[in-house]
């Protein structure tokens, strides 16, 4: 990560911090009651992860890095988030869930009550589990786009080629569209799925997103230039696309 990135994201850490402490000192000291203290610590965790999540995930991207050999079919491109920025992600998430249970704690004694508190608690206590199972199983996630096809630790040990992909669409979910998916539709997806009994993260995107192959975004650049990587190469080496065995490699 270069050295003004490096400033960006410590800058806006404290600037954010410093708001965040500034609002939460305000609770504490309008709401003089019992629970207020643990409502405040767990607003500083909370918010506090989301600004330092944020940062990992926004200022950390390495977009002008890939930019040529994303326009260039010929190119292997392997992109993987580094493992102390995953690490660090699922740390807010844990310490969002830490902080929505002291929210919860102190909730029935304030203004802030326990209904919303628990909801946060169960949605991203969930989250946190799915990406610490996941992180621990397979580490972060990795995608290698190359002349041969498209290969992600998330589908296992396969390439699918591309003259095999139908098309490649982006979804956003949430309400800023902070969470991004690429969703790939096969021409025969069970060629690429394990036979027998389906893994859970087949059988969970084909139900919630309508394919069995989505790839949600968790890596060092962003999504508008690994859709763009990918329909470069859907062009190139798809089923209608003319042949080409020129190949490079970017790492």
């Amino acid at each position: 990560m270069s050295r003004w990135r490096k400033a960006a994201d410590l800058v806006v850490t404290i600037l954010l911090a410093l708001i965040l402490a500034v609002a939460v000192l305000g609770f504490f000291l309008v709401e003089d009651r019992a629970g207020s203290g643990y409502v405040a610590i767990g607003l500083v965790l909370f918010f506090g992860s989301f600004v330092k999540l944020g940062a990992v995930a926004f200022l950390r991207l390495r977009d002008g890095q890939y930019a040529a050999a994303a326009q260039d079919p010929r190119e292997t491109m392997r992109l993987s988030r580094p493992d102390t920025d995953a690490r660090a992600m699922i740390a807010c998430m844990w310490a969002a869930v830490l902080g929505s249970g002291l929210i919860s704690l102190g909730g029935a004694e304030t203004s802030f009550g326990v209904l919303m508190p628990l909801v946060a608690l169960a949605l991203f206590g969930g989250l946190a589990i799915v990406m610490t199972r996941a992180f621990i199983r397979k580490g972060p996630l990795r995608l290698v786009l190359s002349p041969d096809g498209l290969q992600s630790n998330r589908f296992g040990d396969v390439t699918i080629a591309w003259p095999d992909i139908r098309s490649a669409e982006l979804r956003r979910f949430g309400r800023f569209g902070t969470l991004k998916v690429i969703l790939l539709k096969l021409v025969d997806e069970a060629k690429y799925l394990p036979r027998g009994n389906q893994p859970a993260w087949a059988w969970g995107d084909r139900l919630i997103l309508g394919t069995s192959f989505a790839i949600p975004l968790s890596l060092d650049v962003s999504a508008k230039l690994v859709l763009r990587a990918i329909k470069a190469r859907l062009s190139a080496f798809g089923s209608a696309a003319p042949a080409n065995s020129a190949m490079k490699e970017t790492r």
